[in-house]
């Protein structure tokens, strides 16, 4: 497991609203909900990622420069992350940045496993969790 890197996450997470935190290119805003960082990227792709879920912290983290720079990025003409410039799911790219095995990666970032709506700082606190909970393994 990558502490420094799933607590900068949640970090970074903590910090944003459901609005507008980063820049993503052309619009000079990101956002968390990855149904409105696909219109303003692509407006020729259906918005149909409108989630408000867990796995969004993996997009919103593939637009975040410091995730950037440690090889993640979101593809925002396909649906896939990006890692090292190959296409991966969310579960592998999560294996691959944050060191977590795939059924960790499952825990903490498929929005089938959470029900409801998940604000980022919920997603946060639950990788905080996550981390404490490993320390003390």
């Amino acid at each position: 497991m990558n502490k420094e890197r799933l607590m900068k996450l949640a970090s970074e997470l903590e910090r944003c609203s459901r609005g507008r935190v980063l820049t993503i290119p052309g619009d000079g805003k990101a956002y968390f909900d990855m149904g409105t960082v696909v219109e303003k990227i692509n407006p020729d792709l259906p918005a149909n990622h409108s989630c408000g879920t867990a796995a969004c912290a993996m997009g919103f983290a593939g637009l975040h420069p410091w995730f950037q720079a440690r090889g993640l990025t979101w593809g925002p003409r396909t649906k896939y992350l990006m890692v090292n410039g190959r296409s991966r799911r969310f579960q592998e790219a999560a294996t691959l940045i944050f060191g977590v095995t795939w059924a960790q990666a499952e825990e903490l970032f498929n929005p089938d496993y959470q029900l409801g709506d998940e604000t980022p700082k919920q997603v946060a606190k639950r990788i905080r969790k996550f981390v404490a909970k490993a320390e003390t393994a």
